[in-house]
């Protein structure tokens, strides 16, 4: 193209369209241009849009130049005014031509002979970008259907828009009223325009699921507009402002936990599923003639006082020859709960309950969960009792699985049987907890000849009271979890475990098994071995460990030391182990599974995809709290374990009265195994931040 002085152009300049006159031509690439607004400027070539053919005038005289840009300036806009872009189209796509000209389709518009049409249709293009599609030959006219499918989009994206603009300004007048009714108007909003709720759900995921996330650019304007309209100043950056308008509208509490909304997480249950529930403890559980009754043998539970989902009790009666018949009694949710039925489903969407310090998220309604299907002290409940005979030199001889009735004798808190375990008395049941105790003990050593692994780390519970008016208690109590109560029920359901998969794979039955690769390096080899003895020596072993994963065959655990493993004695808790146990059940009756072995792999990568959410929410969540309570402890020194260092004076901690691992940068070198006090110099929950100085 060649270009001379006094030609008129169409350029490009911050996503607006001018008409200029050029100057002068700087070598191959610049222009010199006095442009419609009156400015000269420099501009590339690349900028350049579109020669007015036939157009020029005389570049030394600037009024002259001016007079013909705003002639040509009011021809486009009277162009512009008499332009359908759909007239064109329809002329475009009749005329059986591939692509177009500018100067071709203001032909096609009826403008030939008006310099301005093509700048008019320049504009319409580029606001209208539905019936026409740039190409580097020219403009090429879409298919019908394709403008079709783009008409509907953009009214959609129209009506989306609309829906923001009102919501911002809904929002604006929210936040004009006293704060308690903020919320309340907010639902009436929506109530009146639906639309509203898409509006407050984008503004949710994006506080959830923090930034990056791929909604934001959408989430991020809405919020301007809303910060715009309202003259709002929020706090934070990013996501962190869609958490604070959220706060401010009541819409979410200042401890609104986020990893339930980032994965979507109900907390409820739907009313028809909580009237199914009452209908199903009202009607009772099948039929118990196939059941065989262990009513007289003495089983209790033992779990945390704040348990109220009891799916697992254990007992222990010795026999004429010197040996046990150890019994591992679970709780029967599928003697209530159909296959397929809505609650079942619910349960099998969800997963696996959640504990989380403010509170269970359960899999089954409380009703059945944590009432009518709990084992429930001196309550007659259905289970499925796995009965393991060990002889005196306590080898499994015999091992049975039936459906059962059983009635806990008693419900056993972990403190209360190692306070009968320390000072015994001769009752039935401190004999029968004596007598396990010394069975699962040597249990334990035979796993640990077999190749288990054992991991003592000290673990939180952290319980939070929340309270609408005053600041929330927040209860942290470190646990070992090697008592002798902890460690005799541990290695009874892992013995349990292992002996239901062995019968699960002697018999074909197709159910989840559970298993563990062991580590590409030897577990104990040097490097291991120089940390101290230890909590430092643990981590430093568990950092070599892989995940472990699941499998519809049988494979060993190696942190076990079992050659397979099923995860079935929580089936009110996790929806794998009601898989298992239905299945069982129907063999042992006889009746058809009720999953065959890709339904199990289907249903078993669902369950573990919930149930690694579920981890994470409890992990993260229980986090938050910790921070938010050593943020109250600013200032107080804390002991801490040194389990690792760098050279760089970076050191990895346990926080002993918290059991939280951390890092922090010390000036001094402190060697894994030493102790040291650390002071909380910043510890920001909603950041995640915890900053520790040395004391």
């Amino acid at each position: 193209m060649s270009l001379t002085p006094g030609q008129v152009i169409v350029f490009e300049a911050q996503e607006r369209l001018l008409l200029a006159i050029i100057l002068s031509v700087i070598g191959r690439k610049k222009l010199v241009v006095l442009a419609e607004d009156g400015k000269e400027r420099r501009i590339s070539q690349r900028a350049l849009v579109h020669l007015l053919a036939g157009e020029r005038t005389d570049p030394k005289i600037k009024s002259r130049m001016l007079t013909a840009l705003e002639a040509l300036h009011q021809q486009r806009l009277a162009a512009r005014a008499a332009l359908e872009l759909p007239h064109v189209w329809q002329q475009a796509s009749q005329s059986g031509e591939a692509t177009f000209s500018l100067d071709r389709l203001a032909a096609l518009a009826g403008g030939a002979d008006n310099a301005a049409m093509p700048m008019a249709l320049l504009e319409a293009l580029a606001g209208d970008p539905i019936y026409f599609k740039q190409k580097r030959e020219g403009w090429l006219a879409r298919e019908a259907k394709h403008v079709e499918q783009l008409r509907e989009q953009h009214e959609a994206q129209r009506h989306r828009e609309a829906a923001a603009e009102r919501f911002a300004v809904a929002i604006t007048e929210l936040m004009g009223l006293p704060a308690a009714q903020r919320q309340p108007a907010l639902d009436r909003h929506i109530s009146a325009h639906p639309q509203a709720q898409a509006a407050l759900g984008l503004l949710k995921d994006w506080a959830a699921r923090g930034d990056g996330f791929e909604q934001e650019e959408e989430a991020r304007a809405l919020l301007e507009a809303i910060e715009e309209q309202g003259e709002l100043e929020l706090q934070g950056a990013g996501s962190r402002r869609a958490f604070e308008l959220l706060v401010a509208l009541g819409v979410w509490s200042r401890f609104e936990n986020i990893w339930l909304h980032r994965y979507h997480v109900p907390t409820t249950f739907p009313g028809a599923l909580l009237d199914a529930a009452q209908l199903l403890a009202t009607a009772g559980w099948e039929p118990l003639t196939a059941r065989q009754d262990l009513r007289d043998v003495l089983c209790f539970s033992v779990d945390d006082p704040w348990t109220h989902d009891l799916d697992d009790a254990i007992s222990c009666v010795p026999d004429e020859q010197g040996g046990w018949t150890l019994g591992v009694h679970i709780a029967d949710p599928d003697a209530m709960i159909a296959c397929a039925s809505p609650l079942d489903l619910e349960a099998r969407r969800r997963g696996t309950s959640i504990y989380l310090p403010t509170g269970t998220i359960p899999m089954l309604p409380q009703v059945l969960g944590e009432d009518v299907l709990s084992l429930k002290q001196g309550a007659v409940r259905p289970a499925l009792s796995t009965l393991i005979k060990v002889n005196r030199d306590l080898q499994v001889v015999d091992v049975q699985i039936v459906p059962s009735l059983i009635q806990s004798t008693r419900r056993l808190s972990y403190e209360q049987v190692d306070q009968m375990l320390a000072a015994p008395t001769s009752s039935r049941l401190e004999t029968a907890l004596r007598d396990l105790a010394f069975i699962t003990s040597e249990l334990y050593y035979q796993r640990l000849n077999q190749g288990a692994v054992d991991f003592n780390i000290p673990q939180a519970k952290v319980r939070v009271t929340l309270s609408e008016r005053d600041e929330p208690q927040v209860d942290i109590q470190v646990m070992d979890v090697q008592t002798p109560a902890r460690a005799l029920v541990a290695e009874v359901m892992i013995l349990a475990s292992a002996q239901m998969a062995r019968f699960c794979y002697r018999n074909r039955i197709p159910v989840v098994y559970r298993s563990q690769d062991p580590p590409d390096e030897e577990l104990l080899d040097a490097e291991v071995m120089a940390y101290p003895e230890g909590l430092p020596r643990t981590i430093a072993m568990l950092r070599r460990m892989k995940s472990g994963y699941i499998t519809t065959h049988p494979e060993p655990h190696f942190a076990l030391g079992v050659p397979m493993y099923v995860q079935a004695t929580s089936p009110l808790r996790r929806y794998t182990d009601l898989i298992c146990q239905r299945q069982v059940k129907a063999f042992l009756a006889q009746r058809p599974l009720p999953h065959d072995r890709e339904d199990i792999l289907t249903l078993a990568t669902l369950a573990d995809e919930t149930s690694r959410e579920a981890s994470r929410i409890e992990r993260e969540t229980q986090r938050y709290w910790t921070l938010h309570h050593l943020a109250g402890l600013k200032g107080k020194h804390l002991s801490a374990l040194v389990t690792d260092s760098r050279s760089d004076g970076t050191a990895f901690l346990f926080l002993e009265d918290v059991a939280l691992r951390a890092r922090a940068q010390l000036r001094a070198r402190p060697r894994p195994g030493d102790r040291i006090e650390v002071i909380v110099d910043r510890a920001d929950p909603h950041q995640d931040i915890l900053r520790l100085k040395e004391a």
